[in-house]
């Protein structure tokens, strides 16, 4: 009996003398899930080199998507609390992925500065440990020894989520979007009516409604790309004596490309890329100012034909439900046509920045 006590306790020695270091990598296998994806079983333990209290970043090959701390261990199991999640979507169950043991994140008596805190209170979250048969091949390869410990753990306060004050943030699997947003632009240009070119410029507020559709189940490149369709009307005047003014109704669509952070996080801000195009009607009316000493016969009206070209960037937060806050800086460019009745085309041509804000909502 002495014997065999010494023996096993000379095995967790040598297991216990035995740990990774900093930013030492092993592949692993997602054995089992909590409901909110924070507590995990995987196939690496005591055997492979971890410890209680390791630290570790979980990573495919595009990027880390999520950071935890070994909370139980057996030989060839561990338990993990993920205290910090980057890509929900990503952990499942049966997933091959790899971990880097990495440095213990500062854990303060402060627990406004606590990023992970010890367990106080009864937690209700549960990851199932297979016993028994069972055709995963990795579950039913557990020894005897690993199976009773597990199934001991798993038993055990229920498996209580480590309570962390800084938690992933949540996401939404919601598709389409509807916004509207104000148009404050500065532009210049020229205005050629066949026979002469002058330079104009214009300063104007407008506003834009458009629909916008996502692909949050996507595992490919679309996942970042969203797109999205518009209506835009805007107007500017000018002139004292003669007063000109120029109305658009233009509609068209673009596309969205998300560099840094998903649409579908909330409470964090995602910068995009924006390029969108456009096409439309357009109204150009000349008018003598009342009390003016030009001749009233000096009025006008055209009727043309416009485009439209934008390229630029954006940010957008979404708040804990499903409005967001939306906000684009672009280069707007656009090209209008107008015939008279003598046959003479004239075109305006301005370009120039464009800042836009406004909310959508999220459908």
């Amino acid at each position: 009996m002495f014997a065999k006590f010494l023996s096993l306790l000379l095995i967790f020695s040598s297991l216990s003398a035995y740990s990774l270091e900093i930013d030492e990598k092993l592949t692993l296998r997602i054995l089992s899930l909590s409901d909110s994806k924070k507590t995990a079983l995987i196939n690496r333990g005591l055997e492979d080199g971890l410890v209680v209290g390791d630290h570790a970043k979980f990573f495919l090959t595009t990027g880390v998507i999520a950071r935890g701390v070994v909370v139980k261990a057996s030989p060839s199991r561990s338990i993990w609390s993920l205290y910090r999640i980057v890509d929900l979507e990503e952990i499942e169950k049966n997933k091959v992925m790899n971990l880097k043991i990495a440095s213990p994140v500062k854990i303060t008596e402060d627990p406004s500065k606590s990023l992970v805190q010890v367990n106080s209170g009864k937690g209700t979250d549960r990851i199932a440990v297979a016993t028994g048969d069972t055709e995963d091949s990795e579950m039913s390869s557990m020894s005897e020894e690993d199976t009773s410990e597990l199934n001991a753990l798993s038993e055990n306060d229920s498996l209580k989520e480590e309570a962390p004050t800084a938690t992933a943030p949540s996401t939404t699997s919601k598709s389409f979007e509807v916004w509207a947003l104000a148009n404050l632009t500065s532009m210049s240009g020229t205005f050629d009516d066949g026979t002469t070119s002058t330079s104009t410029s214009q300063s104007s507020l407008d506003f834009s409604i458009g629909a916008e559709k996502f692909f949050p189940t996507s595992k490919s490149f679309f996942k970042n790309v969203s797109l999205f369709a518009f209506i835009t009307k805007r107007s500017s005047t000018s002139g004292a004596d003669i007063q000109s003014t120029m109305d658009w109704t233009e509609f068209g669509g673009g596309v969205n490309y998300y560099f840094y952070n998903t649409p579908f996080q909330r409470n964090r801000f995602a910068f995009f890329g924006t390029l969108s195009a456009g096409i439309g009607s357009a109204e150009y009316t000349t008018e003598v100012a009342e009390g003016s000493s030009v001749p009233s016969s000096l009025g006008n009206s055209l009727s043309g034909s416009s485009s439209l070209l934008s390229i630029g960037v954006g940010s957008r937060y979404m708040f804990s439900g499903n409005l967001s806050m939306l906000g684009v800086f672009d280069y707007f460019s656009s090209s209008t046509s107008f015939d008279s009745d003598n046959g003479d085309t004239s075109v305006l041509s301005v370009s120039g920045p464009r800042l836009r804000v406004g909310l959508a909502y999220r459908f």
